[in-house]
């Protein structure tokens, strides 16, 4: 028997022991009055039995889809996938790809049960000068901004502006990272939530939710070979 089956079971097993004294009450075949809080109390602990056993198997069953898709990844990138411990119950992915240190994490923002897991892709980068920036695809809130007035920095690539909001610290640094194939790439074959950033010697990628699909990992993928894009181009640009 599948455990979703029995679960259910448990939980209208409770639901119709709760109901009988109600039946029995309606159809005056019993006054024993006593009894009816004894039943609910039974019928409503298989109902919780039931609830609990079905919300514990579907923790256990989402986590070890997140541990086989990020599996996946791990062999296709070359990475190594360590899996979750004490402390921090997601897996994690670390290595050396063409002689940058990586590392794909998972952490929640929020708190309690009310949080949002992250996805996280770090490449160690050489960052003297503290440069930084930001990069995401701007929405309807992002163009209006920039018709208003909000702080944007233009690369002078249209496709490129007209896609992607860009903010740094440095305007020169910024335009010469985004050379004209790498905006035509970002703009060709950006398809995730979530920002590239550049924070002291980081760049990284950062998307709302874990990996759970295929798609959405060949996705994620996709955006990794962005960002290495941007990792090579700022180590040519040290020299």
């Amino acid at each position: 028997m599948k455990k979703s089956t029995a679960q259910n079971i448990v939980i209208i097993a409770g639901a119709v022991i709760m109901l009988i004294p109600v039946i029995l009450r309606i159809a005056e075949l019993t006054d024993d009055v006593d009894s009816i809080p004894v039943i609910f109390s039974i019928g409503g602990g298989f109902m919780v039995l039931g609830l609990i056993w079905r919300a514990v198997t579907k923790e256990k069953e989402s986590a070890q889809i997140i541990e086989t898709q990020y599996q996946l990844l791990a062999q296709k990138l070359g990475l190594s996938f360590l899996m979750p411990q004490t402390g921090h119950p997601h897996p994690k992915l670390d290595g050396n790809i063409e002689g940058f240190l990586v590392l794909c994490d998972i952490y929640n923002k929020g708190v309690g049960r009310s949080y949002l897991p992250y996805t996280r892709f770090d490449i160690q980068v050489n960052n003297p000068n503290l440069l930084s920036f930001q990069l995401y695809p701007q929405n309807f809130l992002g163009k209006m901004g920039k018709r208003l007035g909000g702080q944007d920095i233009e690369i002078g690539n249209p496709v490129f502006d007209d896609q992607f909001i860009v903010k740094s610290n440095d305007e020169n640094f910024i335009k010469n990272l985004l050379s004209s194939p790498i905006c035509h790439a970002l703009a060709k074959d950006w398809r995730c939530n979530g920002h590239i950033f550049l924070e002291k010697n980081t760049i990284g990628f950062q998307m709302p939710n874990a990996i759970r699909d295929d798609e959405h990992r060949q996705k994620f993928e996709k955006m990794v070979s962005l960002l290495f894009m941007l990792a090579k181009r700022m180590k040519s640009l040290e020299t």
